[in-house]
């Protein structure tokens, strides 16, 4: 990792330390660095663009004692860990040109105000663009630290800013990809919970269809076994007042028929009397007779018998 970082580094640095080996006098060489990075007219911007090639040399030598410290620490890391230190180390170069750019112009500013008053607009206009430059082309975090970068006097002050910052922001990163990793498991857990109450919903709506096809055609066979009760009803309620109509009919020609028959017995009942009185007169008449015959009979005999006797005695 910590070559890694050299290798960063280095890309902000290169063009300044080739300047500084190109001659024997540090000033001279510093004059052939880049142009496109800074226009350097006057030793007081030589001596501000040194003050640049010192910041880069601490930060490389600050960034490489970190980077030891964490391997040291971190033994045996993985893939991971060099990516994220690939990522730091783009994010700390990035920002350090940055700073170094900003740094060196404010700087120019301030120290030659007469050539900035030649070859650029006001300072108000400039700023406004300037601005509105910044709040374009970075965002609002390094807004932030740039503005407290440029409240610190020296440049070892804001290296050391800007390495804790790193270091912030690589144990946020690390902090945030763990996160990251816990929720990834949450919403794959979640994703599961979600298909699986996603199949559980179509089954209760699959169910819910057939619970209600069911239901309708329960409700059709309700309603056809209520109609036909309700005529089952109807013709047993027919037929019940046509039975109690035939046994009234039966029962009234009942009790007709018990009232002639007790007319009937009535009258049997008082010609079994008078028979009876005919009867009762009958047997008096022959008892009458019976005892008219039997003195006829004991007369006769008598008769007989004294004729009998006055025979004999002519005899």
């Amino acid at each position: 990792m910590a070559t890694r970082l050299e290798e960063a580094t280095r890309g902000r640095g290169g063009g300044t330390e080739e300047a500084i080996e190109g001659g024997p006098g540090g000033r001279g060489g510093r004059r052939r660095s880049p142009p496109e990075k800074f226009e350097i007219g006057t030793m007081e911007e030589a001596r501000i663009c040194e003050l640049g090639v010192k910041a880069d040399m601490v930060c490389k030598s600050q960034a490489n004692d970190i980077l030891q410290h964490q391997d040291s620490s971190c033994g045996g890391t993985t893939k991971k860990h060099s990516l994220e230190g690939d990522e730091g180390s783009d994010f700390v170069t990035n920002t350090r040109n940055l700073v170094s750019s900003v740094f060196c112009t404010q700087e120019t500013r301030e120290e030659i105000p007469g050539r900035e008053a030649r070859t650029g607009p006001p300072d108000g206009q400039q700023d406004s663009e300037c601005s509105r430059n910044k709040e374009k082309t970075l965002g609002k975090e390094v807004l932030l630290l740039m503005q407290a970068l440029n409240t610190l006097s020296t440049p070892e002050e804001k290296l050391a800013a800007l390495c804790k910052k790193y270091a912030d922001l690589l144990e946020e990163s690390r902090n945030v990809q763990k996160q990251m990793k816990i929720l990834q498991k949450k919403q794959a857990q979640i994703v599961k919970e979600k298909v699986h109450l996603q199949s559980e919903h179509s089954k209760a709506i699959l169910a819910r269809s057939k619970l209600e096809s069911l239901c309708r055609e329960l409700q059709r066979h309700n309603k056809t076994l209520k109609e036909e009760n309700m005529q089952q009803a109807r013709e047993e309620e027919e037929r019940r007042k046509e039975a109690t109509a035939h046994f009234q009919i039966t029962l009234n020609e009942i009790q007709a028929q018990l009232e002639q028959h007790d007319i009937h017995n009535a009258k049997l009942r008082q010609e079994n009397i008078e028979l009876g009185e005919k009867l009762k007169k009958l047997i008096e008449q022959y008892a009458l007779r019976e005892e008219v015959i039997a003195l006829s009979c004991s007369v006769l005999l008598l008769t007989v018998s004294s004729d009998f006797v006055h025979c004999c005695r002519i005899l």
